[in-house]
């Protein structure tokens, strides 16, 4: 039973006595079993048995500790569950004690504004031998020391030891030299001369071993003496005195321990994975006998305080996983088995933590996130030695970047003196518009130029694909309003300025419907050629005349929707009415002496949103495509740009697409550079942010250039400096690599406007924030967003269901009465016919299929913030 299950199923019992107040204290035994504590004087006739049988009907769990007491009792009952914390010992027992017991409000370095100090000692642990944990620290450690950091790799594997093979300096090792012979001079309180136990690496001026010592008899004899159990009892700690050592007396400072630590739950481990380490990374292989043994270990992790104290707080390890070495092969099967039952396992490992993060506004670790996977190579496995190639990618790189995060950025360039008086001033300075394009009054002064937006804007591209917020309407803006001598608005949405009166809204579409299935032979295409002739009697009143004259009305200048309604009957009316429309669109293409493109937008929601009005809108649709199918190819002066969401698109029914291979785009950004400058565009407007730019550039003449024209690098130079280089939280990443993952949707897309609405948050967070605590290391600090995302969240989500797909309405409802993800569909009943939808709206993604098909499904991280679900990591 969960601890939840029973205390219930006690409620449940007293109640069934007539107890219904009880004072009931609960929790897990650090070793095995329960502590429970019932507190009532109801009991008081009772007789002890009687109180058990009462309290324990029904229930077969094991009670290390059980009392059943009255208020009168509880004065000299002594201690009762709950009211002493557990022994903060690392060392096995105790730290896998607590772990039974949890720790769901653990802190963690990375939650912190501040860096830590050097140098970041990392402990790379295993359960298992033949995981290949020491060839992974050793080359983590060759590649951090390539990226010029200095690193000393420590072998406390004193039983086996093996790093000075990996890093071919096993000749140089001599006797008296190592950690054995370290940790027992310290214990003997003798001087000791850091340098001489310390080894550099060959190829390497960064890197360096010290070694476990060299096997012999003596080296067995002083091993017997290490002993952290007793020292973690006494008041000097030998252990501890190694990493002060190697931290203050050494040549240099270094900026990373990598300590190697023994297989299994030996007694060196314990201390090196719960006391000394800023990070732990465990490594196991994805066998079912490795998963409750590393469960165990890494909820004695989340349970643990290490040494390293900051701001006062004490502080638990970061904790990484590397699963290894997975077969190489890409089958549905080992897919399943190798990735995505680790990621199930660490997903349900963090699961309470991740919980309570999420209650508290701090971001819950995703298991893809702090889990990285290493495929059997031949080569490595048979290799003698480590080498490292930077000229080649290597398989271990991401453990790198995970230890890189947390160390201090000494590199970064000194920010202005004055940013500590003038940064509220740029805060204030500061804009981001949050808002549909529809509203954005200087959008096309800050517009950016991709290769898509190029090809989008090109005359021959007739079709623009895109979702809300990507840029359609923006680009439509641009087109429409940018260029109003070649350019005729056919249709627009209804907030746009070059919207006309007499364009058709919802009623009027519905009123279309209604007469087409009122009259013989007309249909959704002749509407839309209609449509377009009055849309260019509109705009070009020298052509007018023309027009009016072949479809024999007296105007096309239509004032409302009625006028331009009762005209249609009217010329619908009219014998082959369609040839005659036909014959008036031809005519006016050719006395055209420049050429003129009709773009067409807000059809999406113009049509309304409840199932006949969609219904309405597929047929108003298809009618259109089928209208430019057969027009367009005839026509030479005049061209069409219909912008539209893709999964709508998708629907169309017309009978050959092919005319539009070639000529549509489909509005994704796929660049996180691109996506980037979005945001720095509406910064740069700041000239107090610019001029706080020009003291924190290398190079301040970037300020000068078109930002259309700035590099990758450059625009991440910028983007440091507005929100900060790395970001703080569970899962320590570069900034822009986390917005960039966070604000992404199911089928990995990205919005601007979802980005521009989470700096737009971030920066009226740190506005406020600054003002109690200050920070220097950028304008907006990395956790102001972190804090923001869930709001932003929850504002996409009902931008998503409001404005696009009102439809996922019920579903939407559905998944929160689940309250987690993934799911399997049969939960979802009789609304599963909008599981696709959802898929194409990027709401859900498929988890599993099995030989059924899709069976499960799940909520990417950036909606399911919004519903308020929980990640699971199995079903």
């Amino acid at each position: 039973m969960t601890l939840d299950e029973l205390r219930k199923k006690i409620m449940a019992n007293l109640a069934d006595k007539g107890i219904t107040s009880p004072d009931i204290r609960l929790q897990s035994d650090p070793f095995k079993g329960w502590r429970l504590a019932v507190i009532t004087d109801e009991l008081e006739k009772l007789s002890a048995n009687e109180r058990k049988l009462a309290v324990l009907a029904g229930i077969d769990e094991h009670f290390e500790w059980l009392d059943l007491i009255t208020s009168a009792e509880k004065e000299w009952a002594g201690p009762l569950p709950g009211d002493e914390e557990p022994s903060q010992l690392p060392l096995w027992p105790e730290a896998l004690a607590r772990g039974n017991m949890g720790n769901a409000s653990p802190i963690f370095s990375t939650d912190l504004d501040e860096d830590l100090t050097k140098p970041i000692v990392v402990t790379f642990y295993s359960l298992r031998g033949g995981v290949g944990r020491s060839t992974a620290l050793a080359h983590t450690g060759r590649i951090l020391s390539e990226m010029g950091y200095k690193v000393v790799c420590v072998d406390m594997d004193l039983e086996a030891p093996g790093l000075s093979n990996l890093f071919g300096v096993k000749d140089e090792i001599i006797a008296d030299r190592g950690v054995v012979s370290l940790l027992t001079a310290l214990d003997n309180k003798q001087e000791i001369e850091f340098r001489e136990h310390l080894f550099p690496v060959p190829k390497s001026d960064n890197l360096f071993l010290v070694p476990a010592g060299v096997p012999s008899a003596e080296y067995a004899r002083k091993l017997r003496f290490v002993s952290p159990e007793m020292w973690y009892r006494e008041d000097y700690n030998p252990l501890r005195g190694l990493l002060d050592g190697l931290r203050k007396n050494l040549p240099f400072l270094p900026d990373v321990i990598l300590l190697d630590a023994r297989t299994g739950i030996s007694e060196i481990s314990g201390p090196l994975l719960f006391d000394l380490a800023d990070m732990s990374v465990v490594v196991f292989f994805p066998h079912p006998q490795a998963k409750s043994g590393t469960e165990v270990i890494t909820q004695g992790l989340l349970s643990s305080k290490v040494r390293r104290v900051e701001n006062g707080l004490n502080i638990t390890p970061v904790i990484r996983f590397l699963i290894s070495p997975i077969p190489s092969t890409n089958t549905p099967g080992s897919i399943k088995q190798y990735r995505d039952r680790p990621l199930g396992w660490i997903s349900d490992w963090m699961g309470e933590v991740n919980t309570s993060r999420e209650k508290a506004g701090k971001e819950s670790f995703r298991p893809e996130e702090i889990a990285h996977f290493i495929s059997y190579s031949d080569a490595i496995a048979t290799s003698d030695t480590v080498e490292y190639d930077s000229a080649k990618p290597s398989h271990y790189t991401q453990l790198a970047d995970w230890i890189v995060q947390l160390i201090p950025d000494d590199s970064a360039p000194d920010k202005p003196l004055s940013i500590t008086t003038k940064k509220s001033e740029i805060l204030e300075d500061l804009k981001f518009s949050t808002g549909m394009a529809e509203y954005q009054e200087n959008l096309l002064d800050q517009f950016i130029q991709t290769e898509w937006v190029k090809k989008a804007l090109a005359s021959e591209t007739a079709l623009v694909l895109g979702r809300k917020g990507t840029g359609k309407t923006a680009l439509f803006r641009k087109i429409s309003e940018g260029d109003k001598v070649t350019t005729i608005v056919l249709h627009a949405p209804v907030e746009l300025a070059v919207r006309k009166k007499w364009m058709m809204n919802v009623d009027g579409f519905m009123e279309v419907d209604r007469i087409i299935n009122s009259k013989d032979g007309v249909q959704w295409r002749h509407f839309w050629c209609y449509y377009t002739l009055v849309a260019i009697g509109w705009q070009l009143e020298n052509q007018a005349h023309d027009i009016v004259s072949v479809l024999s009305i007296k105007q096309i200048k239509p004032k409302t929707i009625k006028e331009f309604l009762d005209m249609f009957v009217s010329i619908s009316q009219q014998p082959r009415f369609g040839l005659t429309l036909s014959d008036a669109l031809t005519a006016f293409d050719l006395s055209l002496s420049t050429p003129r493109i009709l773009v067409l937008d807000g059809l999406d929601t113009g049509f309304g949103s409840s199932d006949q009005e969609r219904t309405r809108r597929q047929s108003a649709i298809d009618g259109l495509f089928t209208f430019w199918a057969e027009t367009a190819p005839t026509l030479k002066n005049i061209s069409f740009k219909i912008f539209l969401r893709e999964d709508i698109w998708k629907q169309v029914r017309l009978q050959n697409k092919s005319h539009l291979l070639g000529r549509s785009v489909n509005l994704k950004w796929k660049d996180q550079a691109s996506y980037l400058k979005v945001a720095l565009r509406q910064a740069m407007e700041s000239n107090k942010f610019k001029s706080y730019l020009k003291g924190c550039l290398n190079d301040p003449r970037l300020l000068d250039q078109d930002i259309n024209h700035w590099s990758t690098q450059e625009v991440y130079a910028v983007w440091n400096q507005l929100v900060g280089e790395r970001m703080k939280g569970g899962n320590t990443t570069f900034s822009r690599n986390w917005v960039w993952n966070r604000l992404s949707d199911a089928n990995q897309d990205h919005s601007p406007r979802f980005l521009l609405q989470l700096l737009h948050h971030a920066l009226s967070w740190e506005l406020n924030e600054d003002a109690k605590t200050p920070y220097t290391r950028s304008i907006i600090r990395p956790r102001a967003m972190i804090v923001c995302l869930e709001k932003v969240s929850q504002e996409s989500l009902s931008s998503l269901i409001e404005e696009e797909f009102q439809e996922l309405n019920t579903l939407i409802t559905t998944l929160k009465q689940i309250q987690r993800s993934p799911f399997h569909r049969s939960e979802v009943g009789t609304v599963n016919q909008y599981l696709e939808l959802a898929r194409e709206a990027g709401l859900l993604e498929v988890f599993e299929e099995d030989a059924d098909g899709i069976s499960n499904f799940k909520v990417p991280d950036f909606y399911r913030l919004a519903l308020g679900i929980a990640r699971k990591g199995q079903l």
